[in-house]
Parts: structure tokens; sequence; C-alpha cells
């Protein structure tokens, strides 16, 4: 989820897609927060810490896979 901040949402932007990040490595991240998903109850208590790495301080918080499989579900249903 991207933080609550422009400038964090604008450094994960850089490791989207079409980024030199992407073109890479050979995937990218896709930030959201909290108005862009549809997720079921409790999906805070069940976000998963990434292991540290690189980031200069940066810490990585991702859906668990469960609820990462919701939201696109919804997502999708909702284009149709």
């Amino acid at each position: 989820m991207a933080a609550r901040s422009a400038e964090a949402t604008e450094w994960l932007n850089a490791i989207g897609m079409d980024s030199p990040f992407h073109v890479t490595y050979g995937y990218f991240a896709d930030p959201v927060d909290e108005r862009t998903a549809v997720l079921p109850s409790g999906w805070r208590g069940r976000l998963v810490n990434l292991p540290p790495g690189d980031t200069e301080g940066a810490r990585g918080l991702c859906l668990e896979p469960h609820d990462l499989a919701i939201a696109k579900y919804v997502a999708h249903a909702r284009r149709i």
C-alpha cells in the first residue's frame, strides 16, 4: 500500500510498470492506497513485512496473498 505521502507514492512509481526497474528485473510495483482496492475485514492485521534490503530505510508492507487475490477478483469483476 502506498504511504499517505505524495513523495513516497512518487518513489513507488519509479519502480512501476515500464520503469527501468521493470525492464531490468521483469516485475514491477503497482502502488495503491486504501481508496483503490476493496479489501476484506482485518486485512491490516495480515500485512506481510518484506525483509530488509537495499532500501535506504524504506519498509515494504504487502497484502497477504489471500487478501490480494480477493482485491484482484473484485477489481476484475468491476471491469466486466
